[in-house]
Protein backbone atom coordinates (compact mmCIF):
# COMPACT_ATOMS: atom_id res chain seq x y z
CA UNK A 1 0.00 0.00 0.00
CA UNK A 2 1.34 3.36 -0.96
CA UNK A 3 2.02 5.62 2.14
CA UNK A 4 -0.30 8.68 2.46
CA UNK A 5 1.40 12.01 1.38
CA UNK A 6 3.53 13.87 3.82
CA UNK A 7 1.08 16.61 4.60
CA UNK A 8 -1.27 13.62 6.02
CA UNK A 9 1.41 11.69 8.01
CA UNK A 10 2.53 15.04 9.90
CA UNK A 11 -0.46 16.61 11.70
CA UNK A 12 -1.24 19.82 10.86
CA UNK A 13 -0.42 21.68 14.14
CA UNK A 14 2.89 19.39 14.35
CA UNK A 15 3.52 20.98 11.05
CA UNK A 16 3.25 24.70 11.68
CA UNK A 17 5.39 24.13 14.89
CA UNK A 18 7.78 22.70 13.14
CA UNK A 19 8.22 25.32 10.33
CA UNK A 20 7.74 27.74 13.23
CA UNK A 21 11.02 26.59 14.87
CA UNK A 22 12.72 26.09 11.10
CA UNK A 23 12.13 30.05 10.59
CA UNK A 24 12.60 30.82 14.10
CA UNK A 25 16.14 29.66 14.20
CA UNK A 26 16.60 31.34 10.86
CA UNK A 27 16.03 34.40 12.01
CA UNK A 28 18.38 33.94 15.30
CA UNK A 29 20.98 32.76 13.16
CA UNK A 30 20.49 35.77 10.76
CA UNK A 31 21.17 37.88 14.49
CA UNK A 32 24.21 36.05 15.26
CA UNK A 33 25.72 36.45 12.18
CA UNK A 34 24.99 39.58 11.45
CA UNK A 35 24.68 41.64 15.08
CA UNK A 36 24.92 45.09 15.04
CA UNK A 37 24.64 45.18 12.09
CA UNK A 38 26.68 46.20 8.67
CA UNK A 39 26.60 50.07 9.12
CA UNK A 40 27.12 51.41 5.26
CA UNK A 41 28.38 55.02 3.52
CA UNK A 42 24.83 55.62 2.87
CA UNK A 43 23.83 55.02 6.69
CA UNK A 44 26.29 56.77 8.04
CA UNK A 45 25.51 59.60 6.54
CA UNK A 46 21.89 58.79 7.66
CA UNK A 47 22.49 58.90 11.30
CA UNK A 48 25.56 61.68 10.99
CA UNK A 49 22.09 64.03 9.69
CA UNK A 50 20.22 63.00 12.85
CA UNK A 51 23.27 63.70 14.86
CA UNK A 52 23.29 67.68 13.39
CA UNK A 53 19.03 67.52 13.71
CA UNK A 54 19.25 68.01 9.47
CA UNK A 55 16.57 66.68 7.35
CA UNK A 56 17.49 66.62 3.63
CA UNK A 57 16.01 64.42 0.75
CA UNK A 58 19.18 62.74 -0.94
CA UNK A 59 18.99 59.84 1.58
CA UNK A 60 15.12 59.18 2.68
CA UNK A 61 14.17 61.31 5.61
CA UNK A 62 11.61 58.99 5.92
CA UNK A 63 14.36 56.25 7.19
CA UNK A 64 16.17 58.67 9.09
CA UNK A 65 12.82 59.87 11.41
CA UNK A 66 11.89 56.08 11.78
CA UNK A 67 15.51 55.97 13.04
CA UNK A 68 15.06 57.92 15.60
CA UNK A 69 12.04 57.11 16.41
CA UNK A 70 13.11 53.24 17.82
CA UNK A 71 16.51 53.86 18.67
CA UNK A 72 15.66 54.74 22.41
CA UNK A 73 12.80 52.61 22.25
CA UNK A 74 15.90 49.70 21.79
CA UNK A 75 18.02 51.47 24.23
CA UNK A 76 15.18 51.06 26.66
CA UNK A 77 15.63 47.27 26.63
CA UNK A 78 18.97 46.52 25.41
CA UNK A 79 22.37 47.67 26.68
CA UNK A 80 23.92 49.09 23.85
CA UNK A 81 26.99 51.63 23.45
CA UNK A 82 26.46 55.17 22.78
CA UNK A 83 26.96 56.49 19.26
CA UNK A 84 26.91 54.74 15.98
CA UNK A 85 27.83 51.52 16.65
CA UNK A 86 24.66 51.17 19.35
CA UNK A 87 22.76 53.40 17.08
CA UNK A 88 22.77 50.63 14.46
CA UNK A 89 21.29 47.60 16.67
CA UNK A 90 17.87 49.47 16.48
CA UNK A 91 17.94 49.52 12.74
CA UNK A 92 19.27 46.24 11.81
CA UNK A 93 16.54 44.34 14.23
CA UNK A 94 13.96 46.44 12.31
CA UNK A 95 15.43 45.13 8.89
CA UNK A 96 16.10 41.41 9.93
CA UNK A 97 12.69 41.09 11.68
CA UNK A 98 10.60 42.57 8.49
CA UNK A 99 13.03 40.08 6.25
CA UNK A 100 12.11 37.23 8.33
CA UNK A 101 8.38 37.87 9.54
CA UNK A 102 7.71 38.04 5.55
CA UNK A 103 9.59 34.90 4.85
CA UNK A 104 8.30 33.42 7.79
CA UNK A 105 4.32 34.04 6.96
CA UNK A 106 4.69 33.04 3.52
CA UNK A 107 6.27 29.94 4.92
CA UNK A 108 3.66 29.57 7.68
CA UNK A 109 0.84 30.04 5.21
CA UNK A 110 1.73 27.71 2.44
CA UNK A 111 1.94 24.92 5.06
CA UNK A 112 -1.90 24.59 4.49
CA UNK A 113 -1.00 23.19 0.54
CA UNK A 114 2.37 21.66 0.68
CA UNK A 115 5.40 20.86 3.54
CA UNK A 116 7.94 20.96 0.65
CA UNK A 117 7.56 24.52 -0.31
CA UNK A 118 6.59 25.74 2.82
CA UNK A 119 9.90 24.73 4.20
CA UNK A 120 11.76 25.68 0.55
CA UNK A 121 10.85 29.30 1.68
CA UNK A 122 13.32 29.94 4.74
CA UNK A 123 15.83 27.86 2.69
CA UNK A 124 15.46 30.31 -0.25
CA UNK A 125 15.71 33.28 2.25
CA UNK A 126 19.48 31.63 3.88
CA UNK A 127 20.58 31.40 -0.39
CA UNK A 128 23.31 33.62 -0.80
CA UNK A 129 21.59 36.18 -3.43
CA UNK A 130 19.17 36.99 -0.29
CA UNK A 131 21.01 36.35 2.42
CA UNK A 132 24.20 38.55 1.65
CA UNK A 133 22.03 41.60 2.54
CA UNK A 134 19.45 40.65 5.18
CA UNK A 135 21.61 42.25 7.88
CA UNK A 136 22.79 45.37 5.68
CA UNK A 137 21.50 49.18 6.46
CA UNK A 138 20.40 50.15 3.88
CA UNK A 139 16.82 51.14 2.27
CA UNK A 140 16.81 49.18 -0.30
CA UNK A 141 16.96 46.24 2.18
CA UNK A 142 13.98 47.91 4.46
CA UNK A 143 11.69 48.10 0.65
CA UNK A 144 12.55 45.01 0.01
CA UNK A 145 11.36 43.55 3.57
CA UNK A 146 8.56 45.47 3.98
CA UNK A 147 6.98 45.02 0.33
CA UNK A 148 7.69 41.38 0.65
CA UNK A 149 5.82 41.53 4.29
CA UNK A 150 2.90 43.37 2.28
CA UNK A 151 2.73 40.61 -0.48
CA UNK A 152 2.82 37.68 2.63
CA UNK A 153 0.27 38.90 4.84
CA UNK A 154 -2.01 39.32 1.71
CA UNK A 155 -1.24 36.22 0.44
CA UNK A 156 -1.81 34.39 4.35
CA UNK A 157 -5.02 36.01 4.70
CA UNK A 158 -6.03 35.72 1.49
CA UNK A 159 -9.36 33.17 2.52
CA UNK A 160 -9.52 34.30 6.08
CA UNK A 161 -12.24 36.53 7.96
CA UNK A 162 -13.60 39.25 6.50
CA UNK A 163 -12.11 41.42 9.65
CA UNK A 164 -8.40 39.34 9.55
CA UNK A 165 -8.23 39.77 5.86
CA UNK A 166 -8.62 43.65 5.55
CA UNK A 167 -6.51 44.05 8.79
CA UNK A 168 -3.58 42.59 6.85
CA UNK A 169 -3.97 44.55 3.85
CA UNK A 170 -4.11 47.78 5.79
CA UNK A 171 -1.32 46.75 7.23
CA UNK A 172 0.21 46.20 3.64
CA UNK A 173 -1.29 49.06 2.49
CA UNK A 174 1.17 50.93 5.08
CA UNK A 175 4.63 49.11 4.76
CA UNK A 176 3.73 49.63 0.33
CA UNK A 177 3.64 53.13 1.63
CA UNK A 178 6.77 53.03 3.57
CA UNK A 179 8.82 51.17 0.96
CA UNK A 180 8.05 54.25 -1.40
CA UNK A 181 8.81 56.56 0.92
CA UNK A 182 12.04 55.09 1.76
CA UNK A 183 12.96 54.71 -1.90
CA UNK A 184 10.66 57.00 -4.35
CA UNK A 185 11.94 55.39 -7.47
CA UNK A 186 9.82 52.45 -6.38
CA UNK A 187 6.98 54.45 -7.36
CA UNK A 188 6.13 52.72 -10.96
CA UNK A 189 6.43 49.24 -9.16
CA UNK A 190 4.24 49.86 -6.05
CA UNK A 191 0.80 50.21 -8.55
CA UNK A 192 1.42 46.07 -9.57
CA UNK A 193 2.03 45.38 -5.26
CA UNK A 194 -0.98 47.78 -4.37
CA UNK A 195 -3.82 45.77 -6.78
CA UNK A 196 -2.49 42.30 -5.11
CA UNK A 197 -3.30 43.71 -2.09
CA UNK A 198 -6.73 44.55 -2.90
CA UNK A 199 -7.45 41.84 -5.08
CA UNK A 200 -5.36 38.77 -4.30
CA UNK A 201 -7.13 36.23 -5.94
CA UNK A 202 -7.02 36.83 -9.20
CA UNK A 203 -5.16 39.67 -11.55
CA UNK A 204 -6.75 41.40 -14.22
CA UNK A 205 -5.27 43.76 -16.77
CA UNK A 206 -8.37 46.24 -16.34
CA UNK A 207 -7.74 46.98 -12.76
CA UNK A 208 -4.06 47.83 -13.74
CA UNK A 209 -4.85 49.85 -16.32
CA UNK A 210 -7.58 51.86 -13.87
CA UNK A 211 -5.44 51.74 -10.99
CA UNK A 212 -1.88 52.62 -12.06
CA UNK A 213 -2.20 56.31 -13.22
CA UNK A 214 -4.19 57.20 -9.78
CA UNK A 215 -1.87 54.83 -7.80
CA UNK A 216 1.18 56.94 -9.32
CA UNK A 217 -0.01 60.31 -8.88
CA UNK A 218 -1.23 59.51 -5.13
CA UNK A 219 2.71 58.00 -4.62
CA UNK A 220 3.90 61.14 -5.95
CA UNK A 221 1.85 63.31 -3.51
CA UNK A 222 2.52 61.26 -0.53
CA UNK A 223 6.25 61.60 -1.09
CA UNK A 224 5.79 65.13 -1.92
CA UNK A 225 3.70 65.56 1.27
CA UNK A 226 5.75 63.58 3.78
CA UNK A 227 8.99 64.89 2.53
CA UNK A 228 8.81 68.31 2.29
CA UNK A 229 5.41 69.04 4.23
CA UNK A 230 5.47 67.02 7.40
CA UNK A 231 9.34 66.40 7.63
CA UNK A 232 10.71 70.38 5.61
CA UNK A 233 12.80 68.38 4.04
CA UNK A 234 15.49 70.19 2.44
CA UNK A 235 16.02 69.56 -1.14
CA UNK A 236 19.39 68.55 -2.26
CA UNK A 237 18.32 67.63 -5.55
CA UNK A 238 19.48 63.96 -6.08
CA UNK A 239 17.96 63.95 -9.37
CA UNK A 240 20.80 66.48 -10.22
CA UNK A 241 23.15 63.55 -10.24
CA UNK A 242 21.43 61.68 -13.25
CA UNK A 243 21.59 65.39 -15.19
CA UNK A 244 25.62 65.34 -14.28
CA UNK A 245 25.74 61.30 -15.31
CA UNK A 246 23.93 61.91 -18.90
CA UNK A 247 25.85 65.18 -19.51
CA UNK A 248 28.89 63.24 -18.79
CA UNK A 249 27.62 60.70 -21.05
CA UNK A 250 27.10 62.86 -23.76
CA UNK A 251 29.90 64.81 -23.58
CA UNK A 252 32.42 61.90 -24.06
CA UNK A 253 30.46 60.58 -27.36
CA UNK A 254 30.42 63.50 -28.98
CA UNK A 255 33.19 64.84 -28.09
CA UNK A 256 31.65 68.15 -27.08
CA UNK A 257 31.03 69.85 -24.12
CA UNK A 258 27.46 69.53 -23.14
CA UNK A 259 28.20 71.21 -19.36
CA UNK A 260 26.81 74.77 -18.33
CA UNK A 261 30.64 75.06 -17.21
CA UNK A 262 33.63 76.40 -19.15
CA UNK A 263 36.76 73.71 -18.77
CA UNK A 264 40.45 74.20 -19.20
CA UNK A 265 42.09 72.41 -22.04
CA UNK A 266 43.56 69.46 -19.47
CA UNK A 267 39.25 68.77 -17.99
CA UNK A 268 38.02 69.11 -21.49
CA UNK A 269 40.07 66.35 -22.35
CA UNK A 270 39.29 64.13 -19.28
CA UNK A 271 35.91 64.78 -20.28
CA UNK A 272 35.94 63.56 -23.43
CA UNK A 273 38.24 60.82 -22.98
CA UNK A 274 38.66 59.95 -19.16
CA UNK A 275 35.91 60.80 -16.91
CA UNK A 276 33.24 59.28 -18.53
CA UNK A 277 32.61 55.11 -17.10
CA UNK A 278 28.78 53.61 -18.27
CA UNK A 279 28.99 51.55 -15.15
CA UNK A 280 28.51 54.49 -12.50
CA UNK A 281 28.76 58.84 -12.07
CA UNK A 282 31.39 58.66 -9.17
CA UNK A 283 33.96 59.46 -11.56
CA UNK A 284 32.52 62.89 -11.73
CA UNK A 285 31.80 63.22 -8.04
CA UNK A 286 34.55 61.37 -5.79
CA UNK A 287 37.07 59.24 -7.95
CA UNK A 288 40.25 60.95 -9.40
CA UNK A 289 41.25 62.23 -11.71
CA UNK A 290 37.62 63.59 -12.12
CA UNK A 291 36.55 65.25 -9.24
CA UNK A 292 36.53 68.77 -10.36
CA UNK A 293 33.62 68.39 -12.28
CA UNK A 294 31.50 68.28 -9.18
CA UNK A 295 33.84 69.53 -6.31
CA UNK A 296 35.83 72.65 -8.41
CA UNK A 297 32.89 73.41 -10.78
CA UNK A 298 29.45 72.77 -10.73
CA UNK A 299 28.92 72.88 -7.18
CA UNK A 300 31.39 75.92 -6.35
CA UNK A 301 29.40 77.51 -8.84
CA UNK A 302 25.93 76.70 -7.95
CA UNK A 303 25.06 74.62 -11.10
CA UNK A 304 24.34 71.60 -9.11
CA UNK A 305 20.53 72.06 -8.15
CA UNK A 306 20.38 75.11 -11.07
CA UNK A 307 18.08 75.81 -14.06
CA UNK A 308 20.55 76.01 -16.28
CA UNK A 309 21.94 72.49 -15.38
CA UNK A 310 18.29 71.41 -15.98
CA UNK A 311 18.31 73.31 -19.41
CA UNK A 312 21.85 72.38 -20.51
CA UNK A 313 20.53 68.46 -20.19
CA UNK A 314 17.58 69.12 -22.10
CA UNK A 315 19.02 70.91 -24.85
CA UNK A 316 21.61 68.02 -24.76
CA UNK A 317 19.30 65.39 -25.75
CA UNK A 318 17.28 67.50 -27.83
CA UNK A 319 20.58 67.90 -29.66
CA UNK A 320 22.18 64.31 -29.45
CA UNK A 321 19.33 61.81 -29.09
CA UNK A 322 21.03 59.00 -29.89
CA UNK A 323 24.27 60.11 -27.96
CA UNK A 324 22.07 59.77 -25.22
CA UNK A 325 20.16 56.22 -25.57
CA UNK A 326 23.73 55.08 -26.65
CA UNK A 327 25.21 56.38 -22.78
CA UNK A 328 21.69 55.14 -21.43
CA UNK A 329 21.66 52.34 -22.95
CA UNK A 330 25.64 51.48 -21.76
CA UNK A 331 24.63 52.01 -18.67
CA UNK A 332 21.92 49.96 -18.19
CA UNK A 333 23.62 46.54 -19.97
CA UNK A 334 26.35 47.09 -17.39
CA UNK A 335 24.12 47.66 -14.62
CA UNK A 336 22.31 44.34 -15.73
CA UNK A 337 25.33 42.21 -16.69
CA UNK A 338 28.55 43.48 -15.03
CA UNK A 339 30.00 41.76 -12.21
CA UNK A 340 28.56 43.13 -8.79
CA UNK A 341 30.63 43.06 -5.75
CA UNK A 342 27.93 41.68 -3.55
CA UNK A 343 30.42 41.55 -0.98
CA UNK A 344 28.76 45.12 1.31
CA UNK A 345 30.04 43.56 4.66
CA UNK A 346 34.00 45.52 4.62
CA UNK A 347 34.30 48.02 7.53
CA UNK A 348 34.20 51.31 5.83
CA UNK A 349 36.84 52.60 3.81
CA UNK A 350 39.12 49.86 5.12
CA UNK A 351 38.71 47.00 2.47
CA UNK A 352 38.77 44.20 5.62
CA UNK A 353 35.93 42.48 7.03
CA UNK A 354 33.79 44.39 9.16
CA UNK A 355 33.23 41.43 11.93
CA UNK A 356 37.04 38.88 11.62
CA UNK A 357 36.03 37.67 15.10
CA UNK A 358 32.45 36.33 14.29
CA UNK A 359 32.45 32.89 12.75
CA UNK A 360 29.15 33.36 10.95
CA UNK A 361 30.34 36.46 9.38
CA UNK A 362 33.15 35.36 8.35
CA UNK A 363 31.49 32.17 6.72
CA UNK A 364 28.97 34.38 4.60
CA UNK A 365 31.98 36.50 3.90
CA UNK A 366 33.92 34.10 2.25
CA UNK A 367 31.49 32.06 0.91
CA UNK A 368 29.83 35.62 -0.89
CA UNK A 369 33.24 36.67 -2.08
CA UNK A 370 33.85 33.28 -4.22
CA UNK A 371 30.69 33.36 -5.57
CA UNK A 372 30.50 37.13 -6.29
CA UNK A 373 31.47 37.05 -10.19
CA UNK A 374 29.03 34.18 -10.92
CA UNK A 375 25.48 34.83 -12.56
CA UNK A 376 23.51 34.46 -9.02
CA UNK A 377 24.87 38.21 -8.62
CA UNK A 378 24.13 39.98 -11.79
CA UNK A 379 20.89 41.42 -12.04
CA UNK A 380 20.44 39.82 -15.30
CA UNK A 381 19.80 36.81 -14.01
CA UNK A 382 16.83 37.76 -11.44
CA UNK A 383 14.79 39.71 -14.73
CA UNK A 384 15.20 36.22 -15.93
CA UNK A 385 14.03 34.97 -13.17
CA UNK A 386 10.87 36.97 -12.43
CA UNK A 387 10.40 36.91 -16.42
CA UNK A 388 9.91 33.28 -16.10
CA UNK A 389 7.74 33.34 -13.29
CA UNK A 390 5.61 36.41 -14.97
CA UNK A 391 5.50 33.96 -18.46
CA UNK A 392 4.59 30.28 -16.58
CA UNK A 393 1.77 31.98 -14.69
CA UNK A 394 0.12 34.27 -16.91
CA UNK A 395 -2.33 31.82 -17.34
CA UNK A 396 -2.66 30.71 -13.66
CA UNK A 397 -3.15 34.85 -12.55
CA UNK A 398 -6.84 33.78 -11.65
CA UNK A 399 -5.97 31.89 -8.35
CA UNK A 400 -4.03 33.63 -5.67
CA UNK A 401 -0.49 31.96 -6.17
CA UNK A 402 -0.78 32.59 -9.76
CA UNK A 403 -2.02 36.47 -9.18
CA UNK A 404 1.24 37.07 -6.48
CA UNK A 405 3.77 35.45 -8.95
CA UNK A 406 2.60 38.07 -11.87
CA UNK A 407 1.97 41.09 -9.52
CA UNK A 408 5.48 40.49 -7.71
CA UNK A 409 7.06 39.77 -11.16
CA UNK A 410 5.46 42.84 -12.86
CA UNK A 411 6.28 45.34 -9.98
CA UNK A 412 10.00 43.68 -10.07
CA UNK A 413 10.28 44.20 -13.89
CA UNK A 414 8.90 48.11 -13.28
CA UNK A 415 11.19 48.52 -10.54
CA UNK A 416 14.55 47.34 -13.04
CA UNK A 417 13.23 49.43 -15.45
CA UNK A 418 13.23 52.88 -13.88
CA UNK A 419 17.12 52.23 -13.41
CA UNK A 420 17.25 52.72 -17.13
CA UNK A 421 16.43 56.39 -16.61
CA UNK A 422 17.32 57.17 -13.76
CA UNK A 423 19.92 54.88 -12.49
CA UNK A 424 23.65 56.48 -12.02
CA UNK A 425 25.35 53.55 -10.37
CA UNK A 426 25.48 49.29 -10.86
CA UNK A 427 24.87 48.13 -7.10
CA UNK A 428 23.87 44.79 -6.78
CA UNK A 429 21.83 46.13 -3.86
CA UNK A 430 19.82 48.08 -6.31
CA UNK A 431 17.95 45.03 -7.49
CA UNK A 432 17.38 43.66 -4.06
CA UNK A 433 13.51 43.65 -4.11
CA UNK A 434 13.69 41.79 -7.62
CA UNK A 435 15.92 39.03 -5.90
CA UNK A 436 13.21 38.81 -3.00
CA UNK A 437 9.97 38.91 -5.42
CA UNK A 438 11.81 36.35 -8.56
CA UNK A 439 12.95 33.64 -5.46
CA UNK A 440 8.92 34.21 -3.84
CA UNK A 441 7.62 33.95 -7.24
CA UNK A 442 9.24 31.02 -8.45
CA UNK A 443 7.75 29.14 -5.25
CA UNK A 444 4.05 30.59 -5.89
CA UNK A 445 4.34 29.65 -9.96
CA UNK A 446 4.89 25.97 -8.87
CA UNK A 447 2.37 26.46 -6.47
CA UNK A 448 -0.26 27.79 -8.75
CA UNK A 449 0.85 24.92 -11.55
CA UNK A 450 -0.22 22.08 -8.80
CA UNK A 451 -3.40 24.03 -7.83
CA UNK A 452 -4.21 24.64 -11.74
CA UNK A 453 -3.34 20.95 -12.74
CA UNK A 454 -5.03 19.90 -9.69
CA UNK A 455 -2.19 17.46 -8.45
CA UNK A 456 -3.59 17.21 -5.06
CA UNK A 457 -6.82 19.04 -3.55
CA UNK A 458 -6.28 22.79 -3.11
CA UNK A 459 -10.21 23.57 -1.53
CA UNK A 460 -9.82 27.32 -0.50
CA UNK A 461 -7.85 27.83 -4.01
CA UNK A 462 -10.34 25.41 -6.18
CA UNK A 463 -13.39 27.43 -4.92
CA UNK A 464 -13.93 30.27 -7.48
CA UNK A 465 -14.16 33.38 -5.75
CA UNK A 466 -16.21 36.26 -6.68
CA UNK A 467 -13.52 38.50 -7.29
CA UNK A 468 -11.91 36.15 -9.93
CA UNK A 469 -15.26 37.02 -12.02
CA UNK A 470 -14.97 41.39 -11.10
Amino acid sequence: MRAPPLAEQIRPWTSIGLLAILNLAAFAFTIATFYPGVITTDALAVYRDLEHGFVGDWQSPVMGKVWALIDPLTRSFLHVPAGVSGATVSIFLLTVTLFWLAFATLSLSLARYSIALAVLVPMLALSPPAFVMAGVIWRDILLAGAWLLAAALTFATVNGSPRLSLTARGIAILLLAFGLLIRPNALFATPFILAYVLWPHAFRLKRIALLYPATVIAGYLLVQVVYYGLLDAKRQHILHAVLVFDLGGITSITKENQFPATWSDKEFELLKDGCYDSRHWDTYWRLPPCQFVMGSRLERDGLFGSPELVEAWRNAIIAHPLAYAQHRLSYFWAFLTAPHSAVYLQAIGKGVPMYPDNPNFMWLYRTTDALKATVIFRPLTWVAVVVTSLLLCWSYRSVPPGSYAVAMSLSALAYTATFLVFGVATDYRYVYWVVLAGLTSAVMTVLASQTARARFPKPDFATPHPEENA
